[in-house]
């Protein structure tokens, strides 16, 4: 009688068996493995040719002692390459790392989108704040690419001044509070350690110990009772209340998907009030400073020279424009002229502006 060890390999080569072949192959592989890995340290069950034999040993011990003197790289580099292709998959491929590589790659896409999406809400905000319509302005994904980092920019600066002015308003509280509450919860643990070890429980004889314990659960056994029917009441068992079951099944499945969507909306919250309020802020400041980093233009209407006009920004068919407080909107043909001046020049620039404009309004 021979043993599995001895057994010769298939040499079936038919087309039509290709897989079942291969995976024949991989326990081929693995029973030999098996049989090289075990140590014949018993003459008794080694053979007169030197090879050793399973014939008086069950199965299992065998896998058991192989397991424990091999590891899985052992056998495993003893596999041909069709075999690999059936635990890995074709070319050698490994299917765990080709599903890292593609949820890594769609975040990585989730990641960017959220990002320019928060350059937009900035933007957005930005305009909402001066009473512009953001629909005539240059929405790409270069512009939003860089109002998103202006944006974070923001909105770390913001976050960092304002934990920094909390800490200088309540520096006390804030250093006193998490360590008045640290030492509590110390030493409470510390009470409730050593409460079985105070004098005043060790008096207590044994007896004693048992009748207040027996009478703490007797105290709560009646809450238990009623807690214990009500969720048997809202969980009831499968094989009494079918209906019951399902309708509990349906909410509990309409309740995930409100979580769901909960979540999806704080996300979304968290994604744009942030930025928002950075857009609005980055708006305030430029109205507040009269947007005095920007070049000054000057309109002529009806023929007369106009107050100048700072420029905002410019589309493909629009400009905004402010001046006197206020944001307005032309059409881009009738900015002729933007005058840029270092900071105290600006009134030089100005009436250059407005000389250019009369001078081309009246050739016209």
């Amino acid at each position: 009688m021979r043993s599995a060890c001895h057994a010769e390999k298939p040499a079936i080569r038919s087309e039509a068996t290709d897989v079942p072949l291969k995976k024949l192959r991989v326990a081929t592989a693995f029973t030999r493995r098996i049989c090289v890995s075990i140590q014949p340290a018993h003459a008794s069950r080694t053979t007169s040719n030197g090879r050793y034999s399973l014939d008086d040993r069950p199965l299992g011990d065998v896998v058991r002692e192989a397991q424990n003197n091999s590891d899985e790289s052992d056998w495993f580099s003893d596999m041909d390459e069709s075999a690999r292709d059936t635990v890995n998959g074709p070319n050698g491929s490994d299917p765990p790392k080709r599903l890292r590589v593609s949820v890594g790659a769609f975040g990585l896409a989730i990641l960017a989108g959220g990002f320019l999406f928060t350059g937009r809400a900035y933007r957005l905000s930005y305009y909402a704040h001066l009473h512009l319509n953001g629909s005539v302005f240059p929405d790409d994904a270069q512009a939003r690419s860089f109002d998103a980092v202006i944006a974070w920019g923001d909105v770390v600066t913001s976050l960092i001044s304002l934990i920094s002015r909390t800490v200088a308003r309540h520096h006390l509280g804030m250093v006193l509070g998490p360590t008045l509450g640290l030492l509590l919860f110390v030493v409470t643990l510390a009470v409730i350690r050593d409460a079985p070890r105070w004098t005043i429980w060790r008096k207590v004889s044994p007896a004693g110990k048992r009748r207040r314990m027996t009478g703490l659960i007797a105290l709560l056994r009646g809450p238990g009772r009623m807690v214990l029917a009500f969720l048997r009441w809202i969980a009831p068992p499968k094989e009494k209340f079918r209906l019951v079951e399902r309708f509990y099944q349906a909410m509990l499945g309409l309740y995930g998907a409100y979580v769901f969507l909960v979540l999806v909306g704080l996300v979304f919250v968290a994604l744009v009030l942030p930025f928002q309020h950075a857009g609005e802020d980055a708006a305030s400041r430029d109205a507040k400073d009269g947007f005095s980093g920007q070049p000054d233009v000057a309109l002529v209407l009806d023929g007369k020279a106009a107050s100048s006009f700072k420029l905002v920004e410019c589309g493909a068919d629009f400009c905004a424009l402010f001046g006197g407080g206020h944001a307005i909107t032309v059409p881009k043909d009738q900015i002729k002229l933007a005058v840029s001046a270092p900071p105290g020049d600006a009134p030089k620039a100005v009436a250059a502006a407005k000389d250019h404009t009369v001078s081309r309004a009246s050739s016209d």
